[in-house]
């Protein structure tokens, strides 16, 4: 099973979670390079692993471009924004044009940009290129979803023993291809930022994933479908979300403990607890109906693909795959309006940064 061909076209409208987490995590980054980055290089190459439909992106990037200028007295920028072959680049473009956080606008930086359509878990720029690269809420997809059963589970949070393994066996082949090509594209001394869901693992070895109220309702509605015989059991059978959460010691494995452990330094690890921005504001204005539409949004916005991909398409009965994709979404604002405390949407986030050594 594949995972995901990108993002939807509202992606950046409801991604305002994503933002905030970057925005709070921000402070340790740029401490890390005050310390790290040497004054008054000639010229500074940032990218950004899993760029999207890039309104994220652009605010992140103008951040550091604007600091590292004031700061370490740097010019001249190159920046590389990297995602899928499927992602949309001319909405990329067009969103940077009419950005109000446009960083070609800089005074006094002049900035060189390259579009790099491939996936980071190869190689994806020349070796020794990167002084920064950063992913932000996009490390946690794999690369593929091992074949198996996965009756009665939607997400790693839920599947027995066996799967929870072959899941994460896959993520961790991928997450060492993910070191392996940054290890070739960061020079020494530059800095690697990753930001994305993350696991916990309790006292009694119990794994608390991120996000995992919000698939309890997921589920329901699958089975609910499934029971009006508009989806098959057996493409839910076979379907499971493709994310998978790592804890702390998952994220630094190939870089501490693995074949790589000599090329990288950790300079801060942090693994923090969030909520969803929407579920904060509703405990404001307490208008269920509002807050439901926003979540609703927020969950299409990064998992209509893969849901239509791996699942709808495959398993539609009696309406056609569009509707059944409708009808999920629709039946998922109505729940979250009935039960405004279900399924919200918690989540740790991780907070890494390595430097090259």
């Amino acid at each position: 099973m594949s995972t995901t061909s990108g993002m939807t076209s509202s992606y950046d409208r409801n991604s305002k979670t994503q933002q905030e987490d970057f925005v709070r995590y921000l402070d340790v980054l740029l401490e890390c390079i005050e310390s790290a980055v040497e004054d008054s290089p000639q010229q500074y190459s940032l990218i950004d692993y899993g760029c999207s439909l890039g309104a994220n992106s652009i605010l992140a990037m103008s951040r550091l471009i604007q600091f590292i200028h004031e700061h370490k007295s740097v010019n001249s920028f190159s920046v590389y924004h990297n995602d899928l072959p499927s992602n949309d680049f001319n909405t990329l473009l067009k969103n940077l044009r009419d950005s109000t956080q446009n960083y070609q606008h800089i005074q006094g930086c002049q900035v060189f940009i390259q579009l790099v359509p491939s996936s980071f878990f190869q190689q994806v720029v020349p070796d020794r290129q990167i002084d920064l690269g950063f992913t932000m809420a996009a490390a946690h997809w794999p690369t593929q979803i091992p074949g198996s059963n996965y009756k009665n589970s939607v997400f790693l949070s839920d599947v027995d023993q066996k799967a929870q393994t072959d899941l994460l066996d896959q993520a961790a082949k991928d997450w060492q291809s993910f070191a392996k090509a940054r290890r070739k594209e960061v020079k020494p001394g530059g800095l690697l930022f990753i930001m994305a869901l993350a696991s916990e693992i309790d006292s009694t070895g119990y794994r608390e994933v991120s996000t995992a109220g919000m698939f309890v309702v997921v589920k329901k509605i699958l089975t609910t479908l499934v029971a009006d015989e508009y989806l098959s059991q057996e493409a839910l059978d076979n379907f499971i979300f493709p994310v998978v959460p790592r804890t702390r010691e998952e994220f630094l494995e190939p870089f501490e403990r693995g074949g790589l452990s000599g090329d990288w330094c950790c300079l801060h690890c942090s693994i923090e607890k969030g909520v969803a921005s929407d579920y904060i504001a509703y405990q404001e204005h307490r208008d269920a109906k509002l807050y439901a539409e926003h979540y609703t949004h927020f969950l299409r916005s990064f998992s209509q693909s893969t849901m239509l991909d791996n699942l709808f398409t495959i398993g539609a009965r009696n309406m056609t795959t569009e509707e059944l994709c409708e009808l999920f979404y629709s039946r998922f604002c109505q729940v979250i309006e009935a039960s405004p405390e279900e399924g919200v949407f918690r989540h740790f986030i991780s907070n890494i940064v390595l430097q090259r050594t």
